[in-house]
């Protein structure tokens, strides 16, 4: 596992513990979880890592039985990510009939490791590669009007943001034998 969340409120099974003990989960030395074991594994739960805001955290945990404090055991790298930043790029808001859109959407972590990008409401027609953002579209006569959909945006830790997306597809030739 990766051990990126944006989960707040985390569970830890501690294991080859003492019944009895008091056992801790610590980042250096704040106390972010603490239970009595009842038997040879317990499992804590924090919210603390919340208050500590988004970071790599380096978790360990210690028992305590009748007054004897073990070793502390080996880290557990945690990273906590609650947070992603918006697009990049502004979409486009209108387009013409037989007329080829293209439209790169950008976000920051594009390209990092975990990074996705999906659509929902794709135009008939279009193609929209997840990996890089590119949406590309020729609108035919009979999607004149707005055409909306949106593309989302999720990092490694499951944050996702979204782009909103409307499209006034116009038949110019119409319009310009109106006029």
């Amino acid at each position: 596992d990766d051990n990126v969340t944006n989960e707040t409120s985390l569970t830890f099974r501690v294991s080859n513990v003492v019944s009895g003990a008091t056992v801790q989960i610590r980042n250096g030395g704040t106390v972010i979880a603490e239970g009595t074991a009842s038997g040879t594994t317990i499992d804590l739960t924090t919210d603390n890592l919340t208050q500590l805001g988004d970071d790599v955290y380096n978790l360990t945990a210690i028992q305590t039985l009748d007054g004897e404090v073990s070793e502390l055991s080996a880290a557990l790298q945690v990273t906590l990510d609650t947070t992603i930043e918006d697009f990049d790029s502004t979409s486009p808001s209108a387009g013409v009939v037989g007329h080829f859109l293209n439209y790169d959407a950008q976000h920051p972590d594009e390209g990092s490791g975990g990074f996705t990008y999906t659509i929902s409401g794709l135009p008939n027609g279009a193609s929209f590669d997840a990996q890089s953002g590119v949406f590309q579209w020729t609108p035919t006569g009979t999607q004149t009007g707005a055409n909306s959909f949106q593309i989302v945006a999720s990092d490694l830790a499951g944050n996702t943001v979204t782009q909103d997306v409307t499209i006034d597809v116009q038949d110019v030739e119409q319009w310009m034998q109106i006029r």
